[in-house]
């Protein structure tokens, strides 16, 4: 997907070719994990670019519809994260706190989607998996956090 340009991507969506769409396209084409939408305006103010929040979802709405990027909610959250649909098979493993994720290599659902079609006949044509927990660091603060409220209650 990464060989057309961002004019010839939307052209073949029917999306109409923006600056902003540009802007927000480019950022999404040059990360190798997925971001929210506060990330993606965070990079473009820092590249002193001018465009709203507000805008950022709209454009990310409509690039999903489309099939350009792929859309994935954060856990225990109402936000979500985009990246480029790079029509490649992925799965990340995501911090609960943080949102940090880390791309799991392989698919671990190779075998299960095998024996699914044989059992049920079904014809599978995709699946998602996330698996959630808490990264090293986060882990760290949590359990920080739990000594902390340990020691005010051992004070009352």
């Amino acid at each position: 997907m990464k060989s057309q340009n961002s004019s010839t991507k939307f052209a073949g969506c029917g999306i109409k070719n923006t600056v902003q769409r540009k802007l927000v396209f480019a950022i999404l084409e040059g990360e190798n994990r997925p971001l929210t939408a506060d990330e993606i305006y965070v990079k473009l103010k820092e590249k002193k670019e001018t465009i709203s929040l507000s805008t950022i979802y709209r454009i990310l709405e409509v690039f999903a519809e489309k099939g350009l990027i792929l859309k994935t909610s954060i856990f225990n959250e109402k936000k979500f994260t985009f990246e480029i649909n790079r029509l490649e098979h992925k799965h990340y493993l995501i911090c609960a706190k943080c949102n940090k994720n880390i791309e799991i290599e392989g698919c671990p659902l190779e075998k299960l989607e095998a024996a699914l079609t044989k059992k049920t006949r079904y014809k599978i044509v995709g699946h998602k998996l996330d698996i959630y927990g808490y990264c090293p660091e986060c882990q760290e603060k949590l359990e920080h956090e739990s000594e902390t409220e340990v020691h005010s209650e051992k004070e009352k």
